[in-house]
């Protein structure tokens, strides 16, 4: 008997494979590091969720704070703490050519005056930081003209002002008395411009270096001159004196204020008749004449509403005749007699 008839038979059935339970596209890594940011994230609720309940607070950044610097205050210049509400100076609009020393001030103005025929006198408190001389140091009086001027006053004659020491009579504000004493007054020329009037007076120096004074400033409107104005183009004369400007030349016997802002006519056609042209209607420049003329020793006669007569003196005596048919263009005659 063959041995191979005793073996058993093969099996010809093959085993179906295992299955594992592997996620399809998930790796173990993976799963990993998925369960170790759930615990992270589910941990960090808690924490949250246990602070609220505990009152534990949640810490906030502190802001940054900027010291506080406090300025240093400029104090005041010495002229600018004087009572009265002074203000810098800068300019003065009646006044246009009046410079002042640097750093002075000056008060508002107080003003009097003023009206048909009388000079509106404004008057101010001056505070400069330096001496009297830089006010009037180089000023001498009339016919002066300093080369190098370096006071206040000097610098206005440079200018082409005039020294001739008259200013307003506050009585009247109508007629011009002389400046004297410490009181120093100058005028322009008034051509084609308003009549001005400055005067300084009353210096009072101060400590810190400072010096206050009392400046007045006096206007009046030009005059309407009739005729030719050609004839009225002359230096106005706000004193006769023959034909002076100033009682420093000339003939005494004939020197009396003229009404305000009179000009001088440059007609010479009339001999011993001089012509003028003043501010005011003719009552007011008949009432100035009169009163100049009284004032300064002469006697009135021959009066009428416009006309008039005035003598002084004897041997010789001095005559002179008034007439003012109208304020814009009038006469007197100046002679002498035996």
């Amino acid at each position: 008997m063959d041995q191979s008839d005793h073996q058993p038979p093969l099996e010809t059935e093959l085993l179906p494979p295992r299955r594992t339970s592997v996620v399809r596209g998930r790796t173990p890594a993976a799963l990993t590091i998925a369960s170790t940011i759930a615990l992270i994230l589910t941990a960090a609720v808690i924490f949250s969720l246990l602070s609220q309940r505990t009152g534990t607070p949640t810490p906030t950044p502190t802001p940054s704070v900027t010291p506080t610097v406090t300025p240093t205050a400029t104090p005041l210049p010495p002229c600018a703490q004087l009572p009265g509400g002074a203000t810098l100076f800068t300019a003065l609009e009646a006044a246009p050519d009046l410079e002042l020393p640097t750093g002075t001030y000056i008060s508002a103005p107080t003003t009097s005056g003023g009206g048909v025929g009388r000079y509106t006198v404004q008057s101010y408190m001056v505070c400069i930081p330096g001496k009297e001389e830089d006010i009037d140091g180089d000023f001498y009086g009339p016919g002066t003209r300093p080369q190098s001027p370096l006071s206040t006053l000097a610098r206005l004659l440079h200018f082409g002002w005039m020294g001739n020491h008259l200013f307003p009579d506050s009585y009247d504000f109508a007629t011009l008395d002389g400046c004297t004493g410490t009181r120093k007054c100058l005028n322009s020329t008034g051509t084609s411009e308003p009549f001005t009037f400055l005067s300084v007076d009353q210096f009072f120096a101060r400590s810190g270096g400072i010096t206050t004074f009392m400046l007045q400033v006096a206007t009046i409107p030009a005059p309407r001159c009739l005729n030719d104005p050609q004839y009225y183009s002359g230096t106005p004369r706000y004193t006769l004196f023959e034909e002076g400007n100033s009682p420093t030349s000339g003939n005494p016997a004939y020197y009396f204020p003229m009404p305000p802002a009179t000009r001088v006519s440059t007609f010479t056609g009339g001999g011993a008749t001089k012509y003028f042209c003043s501010a005011g209607p003719t009552a007011s420049v008949v009432s100035n004449l009169q009163f100049a003329l009284q004032t300064h020793g002469f006697y009135l006669t021959n009066i009428s509403e416009n006309e008039f007569n005035a003598t002084k003196g004897s041997t010789p005596t001095y005559h002179v005749e008034v007439k003012v048919p109208n304020p814009g263009n009038y006469s007197l005659r100046l002679y002498t007699s035996p």
